[in-house]
Formats: structure tokens, sequence, C-alpha cells
């Protein structure tokens, strides 16, 4: 689980978030887990507490109770890593958009169509997050971890802004940024629609700058984005 964003610019530290007086028991814990999954290994007791900023007595109660509910797990050696009950809810949150099923074989299709990576990223609060995706096959290319919370810059971004409230005759249907959220890093995005033109969410594929400014390889890729969105949006609508 990693509810906090991954951009930097957009990470808070923990002591300066979550020390502030008043916060809740529930907002310790859930600041708990999101050490837990930035670690990405087992973490020691000591190393969580520098990381949180919260005592280790504070701690060793909160995972307490984590362990009890099976969202946090304590190994042999001591260290602590995120639990079991954290799989069963990030597979509840990716079925309560109905889409993996749709997704999986478009993302399939633009990776192997264009050799770059093909995302699907959805928005979450003020940031995004990769609900699914499909590697491209580029010596060099754009690494988005599956569940990577992101800022909403870049072209995927702009998508989720523009097409929030729907279709759009006045701007063009595909967006694209150079840069903007990791230097080098290109990518086109399309907005996806359903039940009758709420965003389902943005179908993008990134890469290098070098290959997404050269000119043949943009209207490739464009093609190929506006032909699966297409396709994916009749399909959300049950009109496949």
């Amino acid at each position: 689980m990693n509810v906090k964003r991954l951009d930097e610019a957009l990470v808070e530290p923990a002591a300066a978030s979550w020390a502030a007086a008043g916060v809740s028991a529930l907002e310790r814990g859930l600041a708990v887990l999101d050490m837990l999954g930035e670690a990405g290994a087992p973490i020691t007791l000591a190393d969580l507490s520098r990381r949180t900023g919260f005592h280790k007595s504070t701690l060793l109660r909160i995972l307490a109770s984590l362990e009890r509910c099976r969202y946090a797990a304590r190994l042999a050696d001591g260290r602590y890593r995120l639990g079991p009950a954290l799989l069963s809810q990030g597979q509840a949150y990716t079925r309560a958009f109905d889409l993996h099923g749709a997704l999986q074989p478009v993302l399939v299709r633009l990776a192997a169509a264009t050799r770059e990576a093909a995302s699907f990223f959805i928005r979450e609060g003020e940031g995004r997050v990769c609900l699914a995706r499909a590697e491209g096959r580029q010596e060099v290319r754009d690494v988005v971890p599956l569940g990577a919370v992101l800022s909403m810059k870049g072209a995927a971004g702009h998508v989720l802004r523009l097409f929030a409230e729907g279709p759009r005759q006045d701007i063009p249907q595909v967006q694209g940024s150079f840069g903007e959220r990791a230097a080098e890093v290109g990518a086109l995005s399309v907005p996806v629609f359903r039940n009758g033109g709420i965003l389902a969410g943005a179908l993008t594929l990134s890469g290098t700058c070098t290959r997404f400014r050269d000119d043949a390889h943009r209207v490739a890729m464009e093609a190929a984005l506006l032909r699966e969105a297409a396709l994916l949006t009749r399909e959300l609508d049950g009109r496949a």
C-alpha cells in the first residue's frame, strides 16, 4: 500500500505531516502503513521510528493493531513489512472500477504496436494512480510501478483535468508532455469514457522525449491511442 504520492516534490516529510497535535489513531496507523510501503523491503522498528518521527512505544502499539488486522507483519528477525490484507484490499480497489479485464488487452496491443510502455491512469485526489500497465520493448523506457501514485504533471494529468467533466470538442483529444514529470520522459495520453460520457481514465504511452519528438513515431502512436481509446470506450459503454 502506498497512499502517499511517489513524486518527491509532493511527498511531505512524515514527521511534519503526522506529528501535529490532535492527529487521530487512524491517521497514525495510515502513516505507518505509508512508510512500510515506501520502504520497499522489511524495516526495523528503529528505522521506522526515524522515518515517521514516532516514538518506539507508540509504534509498537500501532503495529500490534495492524498485525492483528493483518495489515502489517512482523518477521522472525523483528523487522516489519506490509501484511497480506493489503493484497485483497488492492484487488478490491481495482474491481471497484470494473476496468482491469477490459484494460489489459488494450494495453498489451498498444505496447506491442508502439514498443512503448502503455498505462492507464485514474485520478485519486490531487494525484493519479497507475491502475494497469503493459511494459514496452524499448531498451530505454519509462518505469512506473503498478499502483504508483504520481503528480498531475504530464500528459495523463492533463487529460484527467481537461476531460474531468466529459468529452470536449474544443481541445485536442491527444495530450502530450515532454519532461514535465521526469526529465527526458515524454508521454501521449487520451481520455477514455464510460456510461455515456463519464471520464474513466487516461490511456497513456510513455517513453523517451527523443522518440516521442520523432514525427513519424508520434503520428503512429496518436493513431493507435485514439483507436484503442474508442474501442475501450465502446466496451465500457456495453456497445462493443
